[in-house]
This record gives C-alpha cells, sequence and structure tokens, in this order.
C-alpha cells in the first residue's frame, strides 16, 4: 500500500479508532506496540556519540508516532496546527549566546583556506 497523500480524517474515523483504543484488543495492542520502544541505552552505542544520537531520535521519532496514533482518536473541527520547530535558526547568531558570528567564521575559514 502506498500512500501519497493521507485520506482525509473526520469525526467517523476519529471514534472508531477511540472504541479500538478502549476495547480490551486494542489497549493491549496499543501496550505492546509501546513495549516495542527502540530503547536509548548508552551501553549499547558506547563511546559512539552518532550511534546514540540515531537511537534517541528513533525512540523519539517511534514515540511521535504512538502519540499520533493516539491523537487520531480526537477530532476537532477547526484545522490541525503545524508543528512548531522547537530549533533554532542555526544562520541567526541572535539564537545563540556564545558571542560568536557566523559571518566572521565565514571570513576566518575563508582566510584558513587562503593561507593554509
Amino acid at each position: 500500500m502506498t500512500l501519497k497523500e493521507p485520506p482525509q480524517w473526520n469525526k467517523d474515523a476519529a471514534e472508531f479508532v477511540r472504541s479500538f483504543l478502549h476495547s480490551p484488543v486494542g489497549s493491549a495492542a496499543f501496550m505492546q506496540l509501546a513495549s516495542q520502544r527502540p530503547s536509548i541505552s548508552a551501553g549499547e552505542a558506547g563511546n559512539d556519540l552518532n550511534k546514540a544520537a540515531l537511537s534517541g531520535q528513533f525512540a523519539a521519532g517511534y514515540e511521535s508516532c504512538l502519540r499520533t496514533f493516539m491523537g487520531l482518536a480526537e477530532w476537532s473541527d477547526s484545522p490541525a496546527v503545524a508543528a512548531v520547530d522547537n530549533y533554532p535558526d542555526v544562520e541567526d547568531d541572535k539564537c545563540f549566546s556564545d558571542g560568536a558570528s557566523l559571518e566572521d567564521a565565514r571570513k576566518q575559514a575563508e582566510q584558513n583556506k587562503l593561507n593554509p
């Protein structure tokens, strides 16, 4: 099954998901899915920061999917609000209080290229 665009969600679909999640089978199925959450064990990653970061991202993504599934049980006639990006703009020096300037860093990098 390929989804190019999610199908329209409506009040009836939300009620069906809500009924399913509140049923014994739905509740058990959801708990089974939740128990399969990827671990964020530091021991598995060892000293590899990339592995640790990725395992954290996998776990966060999995939890986001579970929250989205639970959210499907709710219905509102108002349009959904897009998620807000919690990360600052990396190009905006005002978002960081380290005193460094991106433009200064670019100039320094250019100077390093010219004078190795």
